[in-house]
């Protein structure tokens, strides 16, 4: 099941104008604006709401509406963050403090008349159990009717709690190389530590891992190989590297994930996943990650997300380091997904299809800060109308028309 975010409503979040409304377009989604408009904070919470998780916004007071639809279901989600007064121990007796108390109410509408229900909850019900409260998730039970949009990108074989996933920080390609280092274990640890049981040749958690990579790591430790001998090349090599091997013009590529080794004497057998290193090959020289450029890294780490992410892109400053040839690479790689993307650059507008007014209205999202108040809209009937008529001339680029339109 393929959900696509349809609209979302804010009521109150940051320094968001109340009331705004967005819809949203099932392919392409582009906000445009100048720096500091609030591309990047639309973009952190449409991948808060696809994800349903907001841990980076739990201790805030905010009150959003939204809707994931796929063909026959249709999920309306409202959720209200507010501060209450709870008890909060001390070393030397309980007072009342301030917290934040999260009340989610979900309805869930199937078409085909299988399933139509509502379900309130509010509290520790969806606190994620990490023991501190500063994670918050939308569903905990894995017996939940639907998943989330996302939630079919990674693979979790063998996971002791499957509500210790954390996925939050990864759903969105950043507009730098935060998740390229993240992918080569340059980030602190995370509270859910991925292992590996060579024991029984099981694979724990693998965190935003491509299914063909997770699959051939638990395809050769279930034949007893060592994890630290596995490397991925030639027959095996993952797709997500092949592209890069086409684009780069390389000869061979090949991707190794790191592990720790035994994690203490009661777990012996056990190996901690840390990251993963990656080898090229041309003509006349190897060499390892580390001598890529920097549009290069970024356009491994693309590829290797959207391996992951089979359903959504989020993409901050897609464009950034990248050649013209690699832009159309991306865009052709994103296919069928729905996507938000940003770009200061023009070249990625010109790659965006306009197929109808209509089309454009949901497409493109004016993002304006005017009096310290972010202002989001869809783009109106009039200019999508102008927009789509230039652009069907096919005399200018889109840039320039939306440019031209003041839209941009």
């Amino acid at each position: 099941m393929t959900l696509r975010l349809k609209w979302l409503k804010i009521e109150k979040y940051r320094n968001v104008k109340p009331g705004t409304h967005l819809t949203f377009n099932d392919h392409f989604n582009v906000p445009l604006g100048l720096n500091g408009s609030g591309k990047t904070t639309l973009l952190d919470l449409v991948a808060m709401a696809v994800s349903g998780e907001f841990a980076s916004a739990v201790h805030e007071e905010f009150q959003i509406r939204y809707e994931l639809a796929s063909e026959h279901l249709k999920i309306n989600i409202e959720l209200d963050n507010k501060p209450v007064q709870v008890p909060v121990p001390t070393a030397a007796h309980v007072r009342h403090g301030e917290s934040h108390q999260p009340a989610w109410t979900v309805q869930i509408r199937d078409s085909r008349g299988e399933t139509d229900r509502r379900v309130e909850c509010a509290g520790r019900d969806v606190l994620l159990s990490d023991h501190a409260g500063k994670a918050l998730v939308l569903f905990l039970n894995p017996a939940s009717p639907f998943e989330p949009a996302w939630l079919g990108a990674c693979l979790a074989i063998a996971t002791s709690d499957p509500q210790e996933t954390g996925f939050q920080e990864n759903v969105k390609f950043d507009e730098g190389l935060d998740l390229f280092r993240a992918l080569l274990a340059s980030l602190p640890a995370r509270k859910a530590e991925p292992r590996i049981d060579v024991r029984q040749g099981q694979v724990g958690y693998l965190q935003l891992v491509p299914l063909d990579v997770a699959e051939a790591v638990a395809k050769r430790v279930g034949r007893k190989e060592s994890p630290a001998n596995i490397e991925l090349t030639g027959a095996a090599t993952p797709r997500f590297l092949e592209q890069l091997i086409s684009k780069l013009e390389l000869r061979s590529a090949s991707v190794t994930p790191v592990w720790h080794g035994t994690v203490g004497e009661d777990e012996e057998g056990l190996y901690q996943f840390v990251g993963l290193r990656f080898r090229f090959s041309e003509d006349t020289r190897s060499f390892t990650q580390d001598q890529l450029s920097y549009g290069q890294k970024r356009l491994l780490t693309f590829f290797y997300y959207c391996a992951c992410m089979p359903h959504i892109v989020i993409a901050d400053e897609l464009v950034n380091g990248m050649h013209h040839g690699w832009i159309r690479a991306c865009l052709e790689e994103i296919g069928e997904r729905q996507s938000f993307l940003t770009s200061q650059n023009a070249l990625l507008l010109d790659y965006i299809p306009v197929k109808s007014p209509e089309e454009a209205i949901r497409t493109f999202i004016l993002c304006k800060k005017i009096g310290g108040q972010l202002q989001w809209q869809n783009m109106d009937a009039t200019a999508a109308k102008n927009v789509y008529e230039a652009r069907k001339q096919g005399i200018r680029q889109l840039s320039e028309i939306l440019i031209t339109q003041g839209l941009w």
